[in-house]
């Protein structure tokens, strides 16, 4: 069956560049990872107790957490952060958030220094950025968030195609003009069937924070595998110069007339995880893509 290829529509607009994380007017985010050498405890537990006091009260004014001893510039990113999600109810862990407006730039020495923090860093990447727009510090890394200016995309009229599967291979890439065919990720639905029956028998024990942490390493196992099976798709379309076609996949979830187990599937698929890690690396190496419509699941 033939099918007809569009690029997203004006509808989708909004979200294509919030999938691609590009702002129109500001060029594209890329959040660049440093390690610090500091000891912040002291200054990340004043920030979790803002954070929990955002979320109990929704306030927004650094005046309310005086009393914390938080710096107020501090304060005021975590208040907006934590106060403005109603869907938080409990906070675990909170990181310093620091605007550009206390942010200090050299390029040719390549620091950084946040003089609210009294910390200096030293960094690796690229010089290109235009602006830093803000910068978050754990225990142990401190993660700058900078604009790019976003380079214009390649044009193509050469296609490859991404399948994307719920049983067999997550993902089948197809090269018509080479009739090169690459299938990724194999062992997700194996990780799924795993993770699904320790998850079975220890709901029936009644140990449900250990569910929870199971449910939490799966997301990790195959975030990663997402991360490694979108690299390898940008990777053999740059090898062969050629862009990508997605599948359009909004709304596959609504249809009812799937057998109960493969519902199990379709739900545990993590295909929009993985679509957005492509088209954020289409847009860091200046890949084109297109999306097709009418998206054929085969019950079994």
């Amino acid at each position: 069956m033939s099918v007809e290829l569009k690029k997203p529509s004006e509808k989708y607009k909004s979200d294509w560049h919030s999938i691609y994380g590009v702002e129109e007017r500001e060029g594209m985010i890329l959040v660049h990872r440093v390690r610090h050498s500091r000891n912040f405890s002291e200054e990340r537990r004043k920030a979790r107790q803002v954070a929990d006091f955002a979320v109990k009260n929704h306030i927004f004014s650094s005046k309310d957490v005086k009393h914390i001893g938080l710096k107020s510039i501090i304060a005021n990113q975590i208040l907006r952060k934590y106060g403005r999600n109603k869907n938080i109810k409990k906070v675990k862990s909170v990181k310093l958030v620091i605007p550009r407006q206390d942010i200090r730039v050299d390029k040719q020495r390549r620091t950084i220094s946040v003089p609210c923090l009294r910390l200096s860093l030293e960094y690796a990447f690229p010089n290109n950025f235009e602006k830093i727009n803000q910068i978050e510090i754990d225990q142990e890394y401190a993660y700058i968030a900078v604009t790019v200016e976003e380079k214009e995309t390649k044009q193509t009229d050469k296609y490859m195609d991404v399948d994307l599967n719920t049983t067999g291979h997550a993902a089948v890439v197809a090269n018509p003009k080479t009739g090169g065919v690459w299938k990724l990720g194999k062992k997700a639905e194996h990780i799924h069937k795993k993770y699904r029956n320790i998850r079975r028998n220890l709901q029936k024990k009644g140990r449900y924070k250990k569910v929870k942490r199971i449910r939490n390493r799966e997301n990790r196992i195959l975030r990663d595998l997402n991360h490694k099976m979108s690299k390898k798709i940008i990777e053999i379309a740059e090898k062969d110069n050629c862009g990508i076609k997605l599948e359009k996949l909004e709304g596959i979830r609504n249809n009812n007339r799937h057998s109960k187990s493969f519902r199990c599937s379709l739900n545990s698929w993590s295909f929009h995880q993985l679509q957005k890690m492509e088209v954020q690396s289409q847009a860091a190496r200046n890949t084109s893509s297109l999306y097709r419509t009418g998206v054929h699941l085969k019950n079994v």
